[in-house]
This record gives structure tokens, C-alpha cells and sequence, in this order.
């Protein structure tokens, strides 16, 4: 049986399998000698992992120590360090110190890796629910209250930053927490519950996914959270307050609050040509390489013309639908599962049925596009693949047909081919199990006819996907939709 490896070295490391030697990112076969002395087949899935930089910034009381490595620190500075991170390879952290002396201060960050200051947003300290002062962070997020009597007091935040960084890898994360794989603790917890029912489910995960896909443009428990709104001190105490937020929904804390929203497109790699003159078509988004998948979410901008009818993922583990939203040229979709979904290269990740005359690529927003694996856990790039949408020519170079439509136990798929072609012919059923496959040999221009055999077929809804290999190297795919009925 082959061996399915997941590696990960540091930058400027070697893996040595059995003499042979890998060192770059990539996708590789290997043949091995097993233990019996047989060939055994690896299949090596490597990533190289790159140095990270973090920046940090914090606050210490007078008095105290910041501790991080082997440093021992407790004046206002910046320090560097190198340090080793979750990868095992190089990690330089950049810590920018403050030490305050003043009795009631603080700093206001984003929970994400790098601790994002929240800058110009407004806090307001109130006693007995009555507001008696108010502050706004500064660039790095600190803020100064001044001196205060003992007692009680109450925290509010007025936050000028759009809300942001949610996905579906945050409903997976949520999803995986109802079900117990993993845990979310203290505010990641908080922001998972972002309909405010008090309790973390998969209605949560669900608002989420329909959120990114701006079905809704809101969640009842609000945009932000903070780990801290009530806090008290006594007499002559000198206080600091570290405060986190995270949006609601963020529960992988992955949105920076300080990068201006923005979107970037990419021409997604083209995978033969599907012609867009006969009506409803499909367009399938295929696996790059091999990988696990268990979540996907894709901001797509569609050639001029086209409508979305419907889209589904391929998964033969799941049936969770996918939850799309399409806005002019822009269609937003959302799809996870907590089983691991593992694809290899070429197979059908989505299957897109559009309709409309069009020609062009399809693009991916690859700052809010995201495919994580099932761990929730973001994979490196958007591996897609998918064809270019084509006009039909004058020649008529592939023209297919259905007749009759709907059937009981046979109907005739009718073809008119416009240079000679080797045609496959591929039916699979609603869930993508193929029931019937024709390889062809080279068929001459012309019209041609091929019965499809449906007796020991199920009632329902079949997708019939021509594919015809031109003499001069053009792929051709149409696809059409067949009903059986007894």
C-alpha cells in the first residue's frame, strides 16, 4: 500500500528519505524499500517553513519583570530576540516595552498572534453605571486614566474599525468545539456564541458562513468583544489593564484590525475550456494538488454575463451544502465539514452550474479567499484550478443534446462534433458517484449519436459531462442535466 506523508522542515533544512534528499515545497513520489525488502510508494506532501517576525508591544507595572526567553526585562524599551517557534525553526520577535507608573492605565490589543494594537478607540470608565470620564487609545493602543479612588468601576468601547477576518474555517473552528474535537477558551469562546443565546452550536457556524457570504450583514451579539468590562482596585493601588478583543466569529483570532480592507485578484489557472452557448453549463473548481480539506471559503469574480444557478461541493464525505451569495460579478461562498475530506490532484473540489454567454477567467480575492484543512488550520495558497468560460465559435466545434428528457429507461445523447475528436462521455448522479462512462475513439466531425443506458438507474437527477480532445490539443467540456423518471 502507498505511504501518504505530511512533512514540514525548517527554511535552509534538509529531509533525507532513504538516501534521497528534498528540500523545496512540493508535491513528490517516491519508491522505497519497505521493511520486507518490497517497493513501497511514498507519496511526500512537503513544506518548507520560512523564519517568522513578531512584533510585540506591551505594558508592565513599576516594579515588575517581562520575561520572554531568557530575557529578564523591566525598563521601557525595544528589545529583539531570537527565539525558536511551534515549527521548531527561527522566530525573531521584535518586543516594544512600556513600564508605567501612573495608578490606572492600560493597552487595548487584538487577540491574534501578533497582538495588534487597537488604536483611536474610544474607552469610557464609568462607576454605578454612570459615566464619569473617557479616553482614546493612542497609535500603539495604550491608554491613561489618570488617578482614581478606590471602588468599581465599569468599562465601554466605541470601536471606529469594521468588523472583519471571518470565514469558514471560524465556522469549522466553532463546529469542532460543539462536537468536542477541539476546545475554544476564554474569549475565543465568547466570540464563538455570535447569535447571543449563551450557548456555542452549529446555528452559530452556520451564521457565520452566511455572514462571509454577506447573506446577513450582521449577528445579534454585536461586531466586537473584550475580555475585560468590570474591574476594581483599592486604595492606593496602581493598576494595569491588559485588554483583548476579537470580532465576533473570529474564533482563530486571524483579522488584523489595522490593515485597511482591501481585495486583490488573481487569474485562477486555467484547466481546458468550457463553452458557455447552450444555456445552463457547469464549471467544476478542481484540486491543484493533493490535500486534506475542511473548509473553503472564496470571494470569485465571474466573467460579464454569467448567473449562478446553483453550487455544491463534490465531497464524497459530507453532504453539508454550501452556502454561496452572489452580488453582480462577485460570488461569495462558504463550505466546511469536520470529517477530512482528502483530495488528489485533478478531483472536483466545487462544482459551479452557471448559465449565461460569456467569455473569461474566473478570479480569486486572495486576501478573503481561505481553504483550511480539518483541523482548521489555513492552507498554504488557494491550489484551484478551473476552466476558461468560451463562446462558442462559428465552426460549432462541440454541440450536445439530450433527447428524451426526461426518461424511464433510455435516451439518446446527440452530438455534432466540428473537427475531428476523441470524445469521453461521463454521467454521475446528485452526489457526484459516476454511474456510466464512455471512452470513444477518434471520432470524425459531423454528427453522431450514443445511447445512454438508464434501466438500472435510479430515479432522480444525472449531470452528463462531454470532454472531446480536439486534433489540435483544445479540450472541450459541456455539460448537461438529465432526468430519469419511471
Amino acid at each position: 500500500m502507498p505511504t501518504y506523508l505530511n512533512q514540514t522542515i525548517c527554511q535552509g533544512d534538509t529531509l533525507n528519505i532513504q538516501g534521497e534528499q528534498f528540500w523545496q515545497t512540493g508535491t513528490y513520489t517516491a519508491v522505497l524499500n519497505n521493511q520486507f525488502g518490497c517497493d513501497s510508494l511514498l507519496y511526500l506532501n512537503l513544506q518548507v517553513a520560512n523564519p517568522s517576525f513578531t512584533v510585540l508591544y506591551d505594558t508592565i507595572a513599576f516594579g515588575s519583570n517581562y520575561i520572554l526567553g531568557n530575557g529578564v526585562l523591566n525598563t521601557t524599551g525595544v528589545y529583539s530576540f531570537l527565539l525558536t517557534n511551534v515549527s521548531g525553526c527561527d522566530s525573531f520577535v521584535t518586543l516594544n516595552l512600556f513600564v508605567s507608573n501612573s495608578p490606572l492605565k492600560g493597552v487595548l490589543r487584538y487577540q491574534n498572534t501578533s497582538l495588534t494594537p487597537m488604536a483611536q478607540v474610544l474607552l469610557t470608565l464609568s462607576s454605578g453605571n454612570q459615566p464619569i470620564d473617557s479616553v482614546t487609545t493612542d497609535g500603539q493602543g495604550f491608554f491613561d486614566l489618570g488617578i482614581r479612588p478606590a471602588g468599581s468601576y465599569q468599562l465601554s468601547f466605541t470601536n471606529p474599525r469594521p468588523w472583519g477576518g471571518v470565514n469558514a474555517t471560524d465556522a469549522l473552528g466553532i463546529s469542532r468545539h460543539f462536537t468536542n474535537l477541539q476546545s475554544l477558551l476564554g474569549l475565543r469562546r465568547q466570540v464563538a456564541d455570535v447569535n447571543g443565546t449563551a450557548s456555542i452550536n452549529s446555528s452559530d457556524a452556520l451564521l457565520v458562513s452566511r455572514r462571509y457570504s454577506l447573506i446577513i450583514n450582521n449577528f445579534n451579539a454585536g461586531d466586537f468583544e473584550y475580555s475585560m468590562d468590570t474591574f476594581s482596585m483599592g486604595q492606593g493601588d496602581s493598576v494595569y489593564l491588559d485588554v483583548r478583543s476579537l470580532c465576533y466569529g473570529d474564533v482563530n483570532g486571524s483579522y488584523n484590525p489595522s490593515v485597511t480592507s482591501r481585495v486583490s485578484w488573481t487569474r485562477m489557472e486555467q484547466d481546458g475550456d468550457l463553452e458557455t452557448n447552450l444555456g445552463a453549463y457547469f464549471l467544476d473548481l478542481k484540486a491543484k494538488h493533493g490535500m486534506d480539506l475542511g473548509a473553503v471559503s472564496l470571494n470569485l469574480r465571474l466573467p460579464e454575463g454569467v448567473q449562478v444557478v446553483s453550487v455544491r461541493s463534490m465531497s464524497k464525505v459530507s453532504d453539508e451544502p454550501v452556502v454561496y451569495n452572489q452580488i453582480g460579478r462577485n460570488l461569495r461562498l462558504a463550505w466546511y465539514h469536520l470529517m477530512p475530506w482528502r483530495l488528489m490532484e485533478g478531483d472536483d473540489v466545487i462544482r459551479l452550474e452557471l448559465k449565461g454567454r460569456a467569455e473569461g477567467w474566473l478570479e480569486l480575492d486572495e486576501i478573503e479567499s481561505e481553504l483550511a484543512n480539518s483541523d482548521g488550520v489555513a492552507l498554504s495558497g488557494l491550489p484551484l484550478t478551473a476552466a476558461r468560460l468560451r463562446l462558442q465559435s462559428s465552426k460549432t466545434p462541440l454541440e450536445a443534446s439530450i433527447f428524451p428528457n426526461p426518461a424511464s429507461n433510455r435516451s439518446s445523447l446527440n452530438l455534432i462534433i466540428g473537427q475531428p475528436s476523441t470524445l469521453n462521455v461521463e454521467v454521475v448522479d446528485a452526489i457526484g458517484r459516476r454511474v456510466y462512462q464512455s471512452h470513444d475513439p477518434m471520432l470524425t466531425a459531423g454528427e453522431h449519436r450514443m445511447e445512454l443506458p438508464m434501466d438500472e438507474w435510479s430515479d432522480g437527477q444525472y449531470y452528463v459531462l462531454v470532454q472531446a480532445l480536439t486534433g489540435d490539443g483544445q479540450v472541450l467540456k459541456q455539460s448537461l442535466k438529465l432526468q430519469k423518471k419511471r
